[in-house]
């Protein structure tokens, strides 16, 4: 009897568990963000123009979107706990290596690590979730901290340019980098402290075990595709045909593979027979791009159009970051998705008609609406599509799709930048602003027919 009660006062989630799962999720959108105000004195210290700084963005949202899913297939086949170690690691040599950088080819090389690292955060801490959900018995998703995880990012995503602006200042842009050492120590003493080590494997990790259970064939076909891909995004409004038609043709050899593989990186059989799961990869990746297109394209068009300085068309997005964290926490300990998921692509055809309204000759009132309601998608898309996943995914391949629903959510990113690209080009106008909130209205209401003809929400 006093093992039951000590059972039943052992907390599933100890607070240990929660915080290092945060501290390895929020690696990566920290590292997305800080960048963003180091680049003007990292042009200056290494005497390269600001285009070539520009790749220490690409380098990282490029390996991101490859090693997502890589990593969630690894957590799979040798233990999450490993991974998502091993990913701390990861960022911790990564940060020392960019902030002793004596050239940007170390610093590139610096972002790719980072990127690898902080990728393994997300996969490993859905499978780790997950074993210890299922270990406890409980029947539904645990919402509560499946919105934490999600928080975590959408908190970031608003700290991070101000704290990047801070440690720029104080410390110089080298700061930057080094700050991921400690944050990495943190998250290993804390995942030490509160990770069950993985389950013992009865066979030997050696090379041709990893050969045959990670599909290496299947991973390099897909990290062809999406690399193709997403130089095709990142060239708009210019089209890259050499991209495009390597896009095609590796998507369509992955999915040739896939099908014949006996361990496949990918199960694209079961994931188009599950229709609801595509889906939910589908939604997140438009209803991210309705978001990260208010972030975007809103302060570029303050300045460019209405001529604010950028501090003061950075406060716009204030509203956005708000009501995104209030939206997700909404629905922190309620298991529905349905609504959320409407009323989240209701919100995105709202925000592409208020870009359209929206004039420099007009009030401020409808681009600050604009961001407030893009918060309402933001925060209920990133929390909703994680609880679907959580739902329609094995536990057996829950790391593998978290990384797909991620690598989702930065092409919709990526794609929302080509969109700011393509309608504003050489100069931003008005036009070109409603431009872009034409598009969001019509993908918004693809998005919003698509969820409401899906049965398998509840």
């Amino acid at each position: 009897m006093k093992t039951a009660d000590k059972t039943r006062e052992t907390p599933a989630f100890p607070k240990t568990f929660i915080m290092a799962m945060i501290f390895g999720v929020g690696l990566n959108p920290v590292n997305s963000t800080l960048i963003s105000t180091a680049l003007a004195p990292i042009s200056h210290d290494l005497r390269i123009d600001a285009g070539r700084a520009t790749l220490l963005i690409s380098a990282l949202y490029l390996t991101c979107a490859i090693a997502q899913p890589t990593a969630g297939k690894l957590s799979e086949i040798i233990g999450p706990r490993s991974v998502f170690m091993a990913g701390a690691a990861l960022v911790m040599i990564g940060g020392l290596l960019g902030g002793f950088a004596p050239n940007l080819g170390v610093l590139l090389t610096s972002r790719v690590l980072i990127g690898a690292g902080t990728s393994c955060g997300y996969p490993a801490a859905m499978l780790l979730v997950r074993r210890r959900a299922d270990r406890m018995g409980l029947a539904e998703p645990p919402s509560l901290v499946l919105s934490i995880l999600a928080m975590v990012g959408l908190v970031l995503i608003a700290v991070g340019p101000p704290l990047g602006g801070l440690l720029v200042t104080f410390l110089g842009w080298r700061s930057t980098f080094f700050v991921n050492v400690l944050v990495g120590i943190i998250t290993i003493v804390l995942g030490l402290a509160s990770i069950e080590p993985d389950a013992k494997h009865e066979h030997r990790m050696t090379v041709s075990f990893f050969i045959a259970h990670l599909d290496v064939m299947g991973l390099l076909l897909f990290s062809i595709t999406i690399s193709a891909l997403l130089i095709v995004l990142m060239s708009l409004p210019t089209f890259d045909k050499v991209s495009g038609c390597v896009t095609v043709i590796a998507l369509l050899a992955f999915v040739a593979w896939e099908l014949h593989a006996a361990t496949p990186f990918v199960d694209v059989r079961s994931l188009a027979a599950d229709s609801a799961m595509t889906l939910n990869f589908l939604r997140a990746m438009l209803t991210m791009l309705g978001a990260y297109v208010v972030m975007y394209a809103l302060p570029q068009w303050l300045e460019d159009a209405c001529h604010m300085n950028a501090g003061v068309s950075g406060m716009f997005i204030i509203p956005m970051g708000v009501v995104a964290t209030v939206a997700s926490l909404s629905i922190a300990k309620k298991p529905i998705v349905r609504l959320p998921l409407m009323v989240c692509c209701s919100a995105m055809v709202a925000v592409g008609m208020l870009l359209t309204c929206t004039s420099s000759a007009g009030m401020v009132v409808l681009p600050l609406t604009a961001s407030a309601v893009a918060g309402l998608v933001l925060g209920l898309s990133m929390s909703t599509s994680q609880t679907v996943l959580y739902r329609r995914a094995a536990s057996e391949h829950i790391g593998t799709s978290s990384g797909l629903l991620r690598t989702s959510i930065y092409i919709g990113s990526i794609g929302a930048s080509s969109l700011s690209g393509v309608f504003f080009g050489e100069t931003v106008t008005d036009g070109g602003l409603h431009g872009i909130g034409i598009t969001v209205a019509v993908l918004g209401v693809a998005a919003l027919l698509a969820t409401v003809m899906d049965r398998t929400l509840r």
